[in-house]
């Protein structure tokens, strides 16, 4: 037996031999294929997508099973900042679009932040109305280029009309699509009649945002839009904004569920029908409006975000908006800012800013203060303690469970807003002060920079 064991033993390890010397053993084999080529063409399509068109292009020269894969992306990227020169874009984009033979897109994205071409194009019309045709349900356009900075005062002036007329313009682009869902639109010229065409051509859209644009429109009616974000919209180049008068931005959205308003110069907002809003963040903080209807209209809201203006005409804008408010019965969360907390103090004997917003809000859970001054408040005795001056207490939040601040470093008026949470809550709720280390930073720098 133990000679059977030991021929065994030496027919085995001539066997591995022969394996490991003259024949590839099938995990080798395996290890050198092309897998990925392998794979099905939807895989391949979404690992292109995410990558931009240009390295999606470039991938016809791995192999032939590559050459054309490129030519059949659901989800295209387009960055402009790849391209040194014009043509070179403009070329991608007609090979890109016109070699698609009708197949659906799924997203369309254009992103222009660097470099020194520009998406405006007299040809760029007939792209988007060739990426609508191949049914889009995503499409954005985004020239976030650093020219285009509406913050950045050295360069933006309504005079300077040449690097203005760079922007893309949707007027030239027929916005008719029974299948686009959502569109993102950062930094582009529109007027009013591709406002008016947009939700008209497009029945199906759900989700709109408008950010930096140059929109020179008064009325957004839809009876299909749930998402709505307007930021920094401003009135389109060519329009004398001495001459310029307040118009009312009229939102007329029955289906809305989330809003977002935030630094709209030049306009008055004005919300009808829009009592579906569930989340509204609300920012007016370049706005010298003297009416507006806002608060009133979201009677409906669960989660609400409030930070008013810093010009007095407008704050008592706001103040009389909110006078007219009856109730907040749904709101669960409420977010305000350092100049909704000074109104904290009384004006001829009456409460306003978040004392009414309070008043107005019996089953709130969640209040979120963001303070980014040093501000200095007064209070009325009677405000931090009801019971010794027989008065009844300011609100009646017997829900409220969070308090959180977010304040600046040595900032007195916290103590003020805590004091009057816990001399008017019925249940003690709990109290969380951080520390905004954003705007810390920034104060640190100005000070250095001044010394």
């Amino acid at each position: 037996m133990e000679g059977v064991d030991n021929q065994c033993d030496i027919q085995s390890a001539s066997q591995n031999q022969r394996c490991l010397t003259g024949v590839r053993l099938p995990w080798v084999k395996d290890s050198t294929r092309d897998r990925i080529s392998c794979l099905p063409d939807d895989v391949l399509h979404h690992i292109l997508s995410f990558t931009t068109a240009r390295q999606a292009v470039q991938t016809c020269a791995l192999s032939t099973r590559w050459r054309h894969i490129w030519q059949s992306l659901r989800c295209v990227n387009v960055e402009v900042g790849e391209f040194t020169s014009k043509e070179g874009f403009m070329k991608l984009m007609d090979n890109l679009l016109l070699c698609r033979d009708g197949i659906s897109l799924d997203s369309f994205r254009l992103r222009n932040t660097k470099g020194s071409v520009f998406v405006n194009h007299p040809t760029a019309g007939t792209w988007v109305c060739h990426v609508l045709n191949c049914n889009v349900r995503v499409l954005g356009i985004n020239q976030d280029h650093h020219l285009f900075n509406l913050d950045d005062e050295l360069y933006f002036t309504w005079s300077d009309r040449t690097v203005l007329r760079e922007l893309f313009n949707l007027d030239h682009s027929s916005f008719t699509s029974a299948h686009l869902k959502i569109l993102n639109l950062y930094c582009v010229y529109g007027s009013a009649d591709f406002i008016e065409k947009l939700f008209s051509g497009c029945p199906a859209l759900e989700d709109l945002a408008i950010i930096k644009c140059h929109v020179m429109a008064f009325k957004f009616f839809s009876r299909t839009l749930k998402n709505l974000i307007i930021e920094s919209l401003s009135p389109a180049y060519g329009y004398n904004i001495e001459d310029y008068e307040f118009e009312e931005l009229v939102i007329d959205i029955p289906s809305l569920v989330s809003l977002y308003l935030k630094d709209i110069p030049y306009f008055a907002p004005h919300l009808v029908n829009v009592s579906s809003v569930v989340k509204a963040s609300i920012c007016l903080h370049n706005s010298d409006i003297e009416h507006c209807n806002i608060l009133n209209a979201l009677s409906n809201v669960t989660d609400l975000t409030l930070e008013s203006p810093p010009c007095q005409m407008a704050m008592d804008a706001l103040q009389r908006d909110m006078w007219k408010c009856h109730a907040f019965n749904k709101l669960k969360v409420l977010s305000v800012d350092e100049r909704c907390i000074s109104l904290l103090s009384t004006r001829d004997g009456t409460e306003f800013g978040l004392i009414q917003l309070l008043r107005c809000s019996p089953n709130i859970e969640k209040l979120n203060v963001h303070l980014t001054s040093l501000a200095n408040f007064s209070l009325d005795e009677e405000m931090v303690d009801p019971e010794a001056y027989k008065a009844d207490k300011l609100f009646n939040c017997k829900h409220l469970k969070e308090v959180k601040i977010t304040c600046w470093e040595h900032d007195g008026s916290v103590d003020c807003v805590v004091r009057v949470i816990l001399a008017n809550a019925i249940t003690i709720p709990k109290i969380v002060i951080e520390p905004d280390t954003f705007h810390c930073k920034l104060f640190d720098l100005q000070n250095l920079v001044r010394s």
